[in-house]
């Protein structure tokens, strides 16, 4: 119907409107910034069709408003999605919603050792930005979720450089950070009784004759050291100063840290048909499952025994 250029759908909820509503909106997705305005494809509006349940069916169309969100940032060209675009742009989507978001610059970094993050970012010429969002639902005094998101705006792998064959999406290892904004907006929009802390480090991995090199070893904020391996994966190394910042300064109840850095592993096992968890948490665990299973969104439990868990830090701390 959008392809013979319906200017307006009506959708029967067929006894789920919340439902109909969010895959109505997805499945009308397009991603056209840059065409010419005469070139762009007309998006049609949806509307729900004999039934009283808007409460339902608006609800379903915030959820879906967040996940476009996501798919828009991550889309967007890496040269139109820097991490200062992608600052403007998270600020766009929040500050209406009555979300804080609270911008830390380099300066502010090198005086928090953010080390780690800061030698993948000096590889670029674009400045890495520092992103604390904050969501509160319910009193201050309620500890928060903290969400971190991994916000590689363009990962070239920097010296070990990525294959020319799909390196342009690469673009999309800002994936996490996107996740982190559009959650937290979604969470504004439906008034979820939770407080929510969101942490988005933002930058570059690029190859210049500033980039950190495979041997390199930097002293993170918890105090340990990392040895720097393949700068090719190196996504992970950007996360550790946020998660360690936002533990001791929020002492949140639940970590949730979202990336898109497991895709050899991940994607060669499930393919598009699962994403993959790592949990210390069974209870989690759990709530995460049930909830891929009413919305679609699969997800399997990777193993974390000690085998694997001695071997993921041991490849990462000296």
């Amino acid at each position: 119907m959008q392809d013979q250029g319906c200017a307006e759908i009506f959708i029967d909820g067929m006894e789920y409107p919340e439902q109909s509503a969010e895959g109505g909106s997805l499945s009308l997705y397009c991603y056209q910034d840059n065409k010419k305005e005469s070139e762009r494809g007309k998006i049609p509006k949806i509307e729900l069709y004999e039934s009283p349940d808007i409460d339902a069916w608006t609800k379903g169309l915030f959820k879906a408003e967040a996940q476009n969100l996501t798919r828009r940032l991550s889309d967007a060209p890496a040269n139109q999605m820097t991490p200062t675009s992608f600052v403007q742009a998270a600020v766009d989507a929040l500050c209406a919603c009555d979300v804080a978001v609270q911008t830390r610059t380099l300066d502010w970094m090198e005086e928090n050792s953010f080390n780690a993050f800061l030698a993948v970012a000096k590889g670029s010429c674009e400045p890495p930005v520092f992103l604390e969002i904050k969501y509160s639902g319910i009193e201050p005094e309620n500890k928060p979720v903290l969400i971190v998101g991994s916000g590689l705006t363009y990962n070239s792998g920097g010296i070990n450089l990525k294959r020319t064959e799909g390196i342009d999406q690469f673009r999309g290892s800002m994936a996490g950070a996107a996740m982190v904004v559009s959650a937290i907006r979604a969470a504004a929009t439906l008034s979820l009784p939770i407080n929510i802390t969101g942490l988005v480090p933002l930058c570059e991995n690029m190859p210049s004759g500033m980039a950190c090199k495979p041997g390199d070893v930097i002293r993170c904020l918890n105090g340990k050291t990392l040895a720097i391996n393949d700068t090719d994966s190196i996504a992970s190394v950007i996360m550790a100063d946020p998660l360690v910042y936002g533990q001791n300064t929020y002492k949140p109840r639940i970590v949730i840290d979202i990336a898109d850095i497991a895709a050899e592993g991940t994607k060669r096992a499930f393919g598009d048909g699962a994403a993959s968890v790592f949990s210390n948490s069974h209870f989690l665990w759990k709530e995460l499952q049930k909830a891929g299973s009413i919305s679609g969104d699969r997800v399997w439990r990777m193993p974390l025994w000690d085998f694997y868990r001695k071997r993921v830090c041991g490849k990462l701390f000296m």
